[in-house]
C-alpha cells in the first residue's frame, strides 16, 4: 500500500481523535451519553462518554494497521501489488466510514437531534459505491476481493465475477443513497441487507458458472 493512502487513512484516524477530544471537552469524560441506537435510529443505551468516543479511533487504528500489514503475508503478493489502487480505496473507505460514525456519535453526545441509523446506512451506501468502482481492479489473490473456490482457481472467473460484482455493489450503494432520505430506517436497513445478500448470492453462483466454462480452470 502506498504512502499516500496510509497518510490519508491516518488523517481520518486523527480526525476521529480530534472529534473525540472536542466532544469530551464539552461534556466531560464521566458524562453519561448515548452508546447504542435502535432500529428506529434513536438511542436506547447509555454509557460513559470516554468509552463511547474512544471506541472508534481504537478500532480505526487496529484496522488500518491490519490492512497495511496483510499484503506482507499474501501468497500472491505480486497480484495484490497490481491491485494496489483498488486495495487503497478499500482501506481509505473503511477509515472514512468509521470517521463518519465517530462524527455521528459526537453529535449525539453533544445532544444533537438526528436519525443516527439513517446517516450510517447512507454512509454505507456511499462506501459500497466506492467498493464497486474499485472491485474490477483487483487481481487474483487470497486477501482481498471476491474469494470463492471458483474465482481462486480460475482467472477468468475471478475477472468476470469482479466486473459483475462491481456493478452490483454500485447499484446497491446507489439505491441506498437515493432512497435513504425517504424510507423509514427499518425499511432502509432491510433494503441494504437484502441488496447486499442478493449481490453476494449472485456473485457466488456466477463465479461457479464462469468457472465451468473456463478451459484453463484448476480443480477446486
Amino acid at each position: 500500500m502506498g504512502r499516500g493512502a496510509l497518510v490519508t487513512a491516518a488523517l481520518f484516524v486523527v480526525a476521529s481523535v480530534a472529534i473525540a477530544a472536542v466532544a469530551l471537552a464539552q461534556v466531560g469524560i464521566t458524562a453519561t451519553v448515548p452508546v447504542h441506537w435502535g432500529a428506529d435510529g434513536q438511542p436506547n443505551g447509555y454509557g460513559p462518554a470516554w468509552l463511547s468516543l474512544l471506541v472508534v479511533p481504537v478500532v480505526q487504528v487496529g484496522l488500518v494497521v491490519l490492512l497495511a500489514v496483510i499484503p506482507r503475508f499474501e501468497p500472491r503478493r505480486a497480484n495484490l501489488a497490481r491491485s494496489r489502487r483498488s486495495y487503497e480505496i478499500v482501506v481509505v473507505g473503511v477509515a472514512a466510514l468509521l470517521t463518519l460514525v465517530q462524527a455521528a456519535i459526537a453529535i449525539a453526545t453533544l445532544g444533537g437531534e438526528f436519525d443516527f441509523s439513517r446517516i450510517i446506512v447512507g454512509g454505507c451506501g456511499v462506501f459500497f459505491i466506492a467498493i464497486g468502482l474499485a472491485m474490477p481492479g483487483f487481481r487474483p489473490n487470497y486477501m482481498a476481493g471476491i474469494r470463492t473456490p471458483w474465482t481462486l482457481t480460475s482467472d477468468l472467473s475471478w475477472r468476470k465475477t469482479h466486473e459483475l460484482g462491481g456493478r452490483l455493489f454500485v447499484v446497491v450503494g446507489g439505491l441506498i443513497v437515493v432512497v435513504s432520505p425517504f424510507l423509514p430506517v427499518i425499511a432502509l436497513t432491510v433494503v441494504l441487507l437484502v441488496g447486499l445478500l442478493g449481490a453476494v448470492a449472485i456473485m457466488f453462483v456466477y463465479s461457479y458458472r464462469v468457472w465451468k466454462t473456463d478451459p484453463d480452470r484448476r480443480a477446486v
